[in-house]
């Protein structure tokens, strides 16, 4: 009776200290159904008929993809549908993702402050050059 009741005590003691987390099943966004994209945080029927929308148009080839078709789908809502299992072709949101915006290529004023600086001094020096007296 001693031995059962210290088996038993061993037993309870392993499953406590072993975490019981339920993995989230995994959902390739190119496949799901309109309920089990539904089912997802984050994303009711007008975000999932959009989604449906352009997927029928053509498959989203991976997460920035997805981003880039602006759908409203930003890094934190993609990082928690990734935790609820969602994936892209197999693939789940990269960790500490930063998915370049339309215009980020550095062409439309996205760069640092110290580049924007450097660009208008600049700016200012050709104007007073081309202003300055005796110049033709």
């Amino acid at each position: 009776m001693r031995r059962r009741a210290a088996m038993l005590a061993a037993v309870a003691g392993l499953a406590m200290s072993t975490p019981l987390r339920a993995q989230p099943r995994q959902l390739e966004l190119n496949t799901a159904s309109r309920a089990e994209l539904e089912s997802l945080p984050g994303l009711g029927p007008q975000r999932v008929a959009d989604l449906l929308a352009q997927r029928a148009q053509r498959p989203f080839a991976d997460w920035q993809d997805l981003q880039a078709r602006r759908l409203g789908l930003g890094a934190a809502l993609c990082r928690r549908l990734s935790a609820a299992g969602l994936r892209i072709q197999g693939q789940a949101y990269p960790a500490g993702n930063a998915v370049p915006q339309a215009g980020a290529s550095g062409i439309t004023g996205s760069g640092s402050e110290s580049e924007s600086a450097s660009l208008a001094s600049s700016a200012s020096a050709a104007s007073a050059e081309s202003t300055a007296p005796g110049r033709k």
